[in-house]
């Protein structure tokens, strides 16, 4: 199993594939398998890397009292330094979504293209995001409610939240897939999983008009609505994106229409090899 000693804290990683590099990264509280389908097809014309943020998977915790956005993205800078891996395109699901914009916004010289899945823009952006984060469920509330729960109520956690967001049909009548989800999940602690909770509250606006590079922005036609006013923020504010969608998908199309969302991905891909 590779791993980099990255800001103090062992980094799991698997490289495959060679040509021009893509990296990506995955969603809250789940790992790098979750891009098992997109390493399988991109690998045959790319160099593909795939790392369990900090946090996750085979990474671990570290030290580290709080996490955040920039802090996650800091993590992937110097992954890709130490790999001597430079201007990749940078992928990212769901919060590696908000990773990917904290990284285009900090380290916007060693990034050739962006490409952001079921991404919002800020954790306060709309009215209905501001009533969910600052009323409905704040984050004591809701951080109380995983204390409370505990790691094993936590798979049951996950499986509500695929419902809230769409991808709960595909999620649930695949076995393999809802076991992986219950699985990774349930092996946080309540500290750990209101640690990444945490970083997500308090995600803010990037400065993305600093992101100069193509840029593609993808949802599921079935994911929320709100979601789709974030992808129409985003859009607006970084001047060369493209917006796509993935019909009959959630929040996780790589998952739901792997083949769709791969020939997606692929087509923006050769798109900036026109340009």
């Amino acid at each position: 199993m590779p791993y980099m000693t990255v800001n103090d804290l062992d980094v799991y990683y698997e490289i495959h594939g060679t040509g021009n590099p893509i990296v990506l990264i995955h969603g809250a509280w789940i790992d790098s398998e979750i891009w098992d389908e997109q390493v399988q097809y991109f690998s045959k014309t790319n160099q593909v890397i795939v790392y369990d943020i900090r946090g996750h998977g085979r990474t671990g915790k570290g030290s580290t009292l709080d996490y955040s956005m920039e802090l996650y993205a800091k993590d992937v800078y110097q992954l890709l330094q130490k790999l001597s891996i430079h201007r990749p395109i940078v992928c990212g699901l769901s919060m590696g979504a908000l990773v990917a914009q904290a990284y285009a916004s900090h380290y916007p010289d060693n990034l050739k293209a962006l490409i952001l899945i079921g991404a919002i823009a800020s954790s306060s952006l709309t009215l209905p995001d501001k009533i969910i984060t600052h009323v409905l469920a704040p984050y004591w509330l809701s951080s109380t409610i995983v204390r409370i729960i505990g790691s094993k109520g936590l798979a049951w956690l996950a499986t509500v939240y695929l419902w809230l967001m769409k991808s709960y049909e595909k999620v649930n009548h695949e076995q393999n897939i809802q076991a992986y989800f219950k699985y990774v999940v349930s092996k946080h602690s309540a500290r750990e999983f209101n640690k990444i909770l945490k970083a997500m509250y308090c995600f803010t606006l990037q400065d993305l008009h600093r992101i100069k590079v193509p840029t593609a922005i993808i949802n599921g036609a079935k994911e929320l609505k709100i979601m789709f006013l974030h992808a129409h923020e985003l859009h607006r504010r970084i001047s060369d994106s493209k917006r796509f969608v993935i019909s009959n998908a959630g929040h996780i199309p790589n998952v739901e229409r792997p083949i769709e969302t791969n020939r997606t991905i692929e087509q923006f891909i050769q798109s900036i090899k026109k340009t």
